[in-house]
């Protein structure tokens, strides 16, 4: 299951690839084009890390249900219950929710003890409550 937004902007991007190709890259000496490259060549490689290391995070589509709501700026912090699992995971998002609404959600783990909403805050160590 792909988390909510990324759809849109992995389209969003791939437009901009292609527009970055036929209009700016083309149109390069040959010299930057082959700067362009390596950094794209870089680029790829910190993917194959990333997706080599990220085959050993755990994944489950589970049914959370939110305990509280916390209004940040423009966004909101949600904290939700798993069941089965005694910790709580925060969901980061710019739509409003109730609490005791339920939904389904993809959750990481690298213990299958303490899930994380996403595998950003997993890697990075953001505390789960």
């Amino acid at each position: 299951m792909i988390p909510i937004g990324i759809k849109e902007k992995f389209e969003r991007y791939r437009k901009w690839f292609e527009t970055l190709l036929i209009e700016e890259f083309l149109e390069l000496p040959a010299a930057y084009q082959e700067r362009f490259i390596k950094c794209v060549e870089k680029f790829l490689e910190d993917c194959k890390k990333i997706h080599g290391e990220s085959k050993i995070i755990k994944e489950k589509t589970v049914e959370l249900t939110v305990t509280k709501i916390i209004p940040d700026n423009e966004s909101f912090t949600v904290y939700c219950t798993i069941p089965k699992v005694e910790n709580n995971v925060k969901i980061h998002t710019s739509k409003p929710v109730l609490a005791g609404t339920r939904f389904h959600s993809t959750v990481y783990s690298l213990d299958e003890t303490t899930w994380y909403s996403s595998k950003k805050e997993l890697l990075t160590k953001e505390t789960c409550l």
